[in-house]
């Protein structure tokens, strides 16, 4: 009979392999938290990346969250919310407007890398200042003064009285433009931001 020999495994060749194992395996899920990208060759680190990112946009990125957290406290103080339905409306009417565009608004979306809950979020945001500031109404004899004011912008073949409309709107986009900055100048005197970037 023959005999048959145990073989015994190398422990330390175990140990090593299982190191290597795991560092490969960490590597692999960790490489984008340390490297970025490669160019030609050498990698952008993380750190890098994120200095020049709050470099680029962070003062946008901080004043439009602290705007953001001020108004939403400014709602809750005068109780202003705004409810779902309202949001709703407000979506399916951007979606008629688009189609009637030939464009679609998840594609839209899609393209600017947001989702319908951002879009909801910019919403209910946008409905919230909106109530906070109120109307933004525009009289007849406004629209008369601007047309006035500025003869010099319409072609002379261009009908009045059929742009007063559009003209109405857009001054009313202004007042209601200057009641917002109003509101957030007021709101950013009153409040009291610590911020450590």
């Amino acid at each position: 009979t023959m005999k048959t020999k145990k073989i015994k495994p190398n422990s330390k060749i175990i140990k090593i392999a299982a190191v290597s194992l795991g560092i490969i395996l960490l590597a692999f899920f960790l490489k984008n938290q340390v490297v970025v990208a490669w160019v030609n060759g050498r990698p952008i680190w993380r750190r890098d990346y994120n200095k020049t990112v709050v470099k680029i946009a962070g003062k946008q990125a901080m004043d439009n969250l602290t705007t953001q957290s001020m108004v939403l406290s400014e709602a809750k103080k005068q109780k202003v919310d705004v409810t779902q339905d309202e949001i709703e409306a407000e979506i399916k009417r951007l979606e008629e407007m688009l189609t009637g565009q030939g464009q679609n608004l998840d594609e839209l979306l899609a393209a600017q890398n947001l989702t319908r809950k951002d879009i909801t979020e910019e919403i209910r945001m946008q409905k919230l200042i909106e109530k906070l500031v109120g109307s933004a109404e525009v009289s007849d004899e406004e629209v008369d003064t601007y047309i006035a004011d500025n003869k010099t912008m319409f072609d002379k073949t261009a009908k009045i009285k059929e742009l007063k409309p559009s003209i109405k709107k857009q001054l009313e986009q202004q007042k209601l433009s200057g009641k917002i900055q109003e509101l957030v100048a007021k709101l950013q005197q009153e409040a009291k931001v610590l911020s450590w970037i």
